[in-house]
């Protein structure tokens, strides 16, 4: 990527992605989308805020911070034909400059732990609702519909207390971990999953209301990506009046609580009847 200068005038200098836009005080067209940058985690275009940062957005939008003395040191940098010093994430902190403390090396340590784990993609949703169970619930973890061979009834009522009790505490302390724009990752492939399982032929199976089948969706989800698909393929497999409301919006919760505000709303709902194809009739 190839970082520039905006300029407005020659007293307010602000970082662009791509040419020079304009020239002291004599504006020349600009795309808008040529001012999108990352400032603290969301996504600004000139003074408007649009959403939250994503992960594309980390890897190809500029970031606000940049003071004229490191725009100075970039340019030597090209001058000597030294690589330019790397751009900030968006979660560094000031006190960087400061001297390292004994708890250092183990947040590096953790920081590299969580670059290996991979994006926030489908996998690695699935991957972090495994864990869970594995750590919270592992007698049960085995047991679980679309796991075990057979599972009674009473197994899968086993099952969803236990993803109440134990299971979304521990996926909740892990999302607790996540960056801003995981967190939007994490809870873009939630409501997609929830809104995949919004049909007609799989809520005659769970029955519930409006609110009900949306938190019997809850415990499907929940319950992992195996029961997840049996019940797409084969909606018979789904049990009846199981259900697991906190997980559908626990994204959110944890967001709020960790930043102040609210995900940004999608294109598409986890709201019963959103997904128009699933409830088509003959």
């Amino acid at each position: 990527m190839t970082w520039r200068t905006l300029i407005e005038s020659p007293a307010a200098n602000h970082l662009g992605n791509g040419r020079w836009r304009l020239a002291g005080h004599d504006p020349a067209p600009v795309d808008p989308d040529a001012t999108l940058r990352i400032d603290n985690g969301e996504v600004y275009r000139e003074d408007e805020r649009i959403r939250s940062a994503t992960a594309d957005d980390d890897k190809t939008l500029p970031y606000v911070g940049r003071s004229g003395a490191i725009l100075v040191e970039w340019w030597v940098q090209d001058a000597v034909g030294v690589p330019r010093t790397p751009k900030p994430k968006p979660e560094a902190k000031l006190a960087r400059a400061k001297a390292p403390t004994k708890a250092a090396p183990a947040r590096a340590a953790a920081g590299r732990a969580r670059a290996s784990a991979g994006a926030l993609d489908e996998d690695r949703f699935w991957r972090m609702i495994e864990d869970a169970w594995t750590t919270s619930a592992p007698a049960l973890a085995k047991k679980r519909p679309g796991v075990a061979a057979k599972v009674t009834a009473a197994t899968a009522e086993a099952v969803s207390k236990a993803l109440s009790a134990k299971v979304v505490p521990a996926l909740e302390q892990a999302l607790g971990t996540l960056t801003r724009a995981e967190l939007v990752a994490f809870d873009r492939v939630l409501e997609k999953k929830l809104y995949d399982l919004d049909r007609a032929d799989i809520q005659a199976e769970t029955d519930g209301s409006d609110d009900g089948f949306l938190y019997a969706r809850g415990y499907i989800v929940g319950t992992g990506q195996a029961y997840y698909r049996a019940v797409i393929a084969d909606p018979t497999t789904a049990f009846t009046d199981l259900e697991e409301e906190r997980i559908t919006y626990l994204p959110h919760d944890v967001f709020k609580e960790r930043f102040g505000a609210g995900i940004p709303r999608s294109r598409i709902s986890r709201e019963t009847g959103s997904n128009r194809a699933g409830w088509k009739t003959a």
